[in-house]
């Protein structure tokens, strides 16, 4: 199932795979961009319509499987792990941006609204505040307006361009993915050495280092590769 992308559907089968369970956001991702295209062809300029029947299509779905008896519960378990509903939401953002609305953007754009989001958004992360049958959604329009502010807003654009983070951003995938494998031999030392700092420099000093060897000697090859069929 990882070799074939299906990573959300081995968790929701099997369980944790120690060290990889995360790459279940990759399989989301890549299944959800084989139809993108789809809906590019389909919609063309309406892709925020065909957006909005996804996801009324996939509540259909979540409430069908939710109250139809017998339901096997490890397709509840993958559907909650194929989140596509928040990469519509992505995807809605996109297309604002895209086709210029601009009545739209301006209100999204508006600082007094973009500061009311930051704020909302830290107290309901630091409170664990959970948003009901529409909770990955909530996060996902909160994140989405930070992320097309920062973006794409002139005014904000270049807020986070810096040379270590365009750096940590080269090497985010790793971070990603290495960093279960590292946390385990991290609090093995941290015991060995009675200490909780020992956990947090190992954890963060051989993910990050660990992440730019990949980086350098792994990952460029393909993104190289990758340039010919842009």
């Amino acid at each position: 199932m990882y070799i074939f992308i299906l990573p959300n559907l081995a968790v929701a089968y099997y369980g944790e795979v120690t060290g990889a369970s995360q790459s279940w956001s990759l399989g989301t991702e890549e299944q959800f961009y084989i139809f993108w295209p789809l809906f590019i062809v389909i919609f063309r300029r309406r892709l925020i319509q065909g957006m909005i029947l996804l996801l009324i299509l996939y509540w259909m779905i979540k409430l069908g499987l939710g109250n139809i008896a017998g339901v096997d519960w490890r397709i509840s378990n993958f559907w909650s792990l194929f989140n596509i509903n928040c990469m519509a939401i992505g995807g809605i953002f996109a297309a604002i941006h895209f086709h210029r609305y601009k009545r739209i953007l301006q209100i999204l754009y508006n600082k007094i609204l973009l500061l009311f989001i930051v704020g909302f958004l830290l107290l309901s992360l630091s409170c664990g505040i959970k948003y009901g049958f529409f909770h990955l959604e909530v996060y996902s329009v909160l994140f989405g307006i930070i992320i097309l502010n920062l973006a794409c807003n002139p005014s904000y654009e270049k807020i986070l361009e810096c040379r270590p983070l365009n750096y940590l951003g080269s090497i985010s995938y790793g971070i990603y993915m290495y960093h279960p494998a590292i946390v385990p031999l991290a609090i093995l030392a941290g015991k060995y050495f009675d200490s909780n700092l020992v956990i947090y420099t190992i954890t963060l000093g051989g993910t990050f280092i660990i992440s730019a060897l990949s980086y350098e000697y792994f990952e460029k090859y393909f993104l190289k590769l990758k340039a010919k069929f842009a």
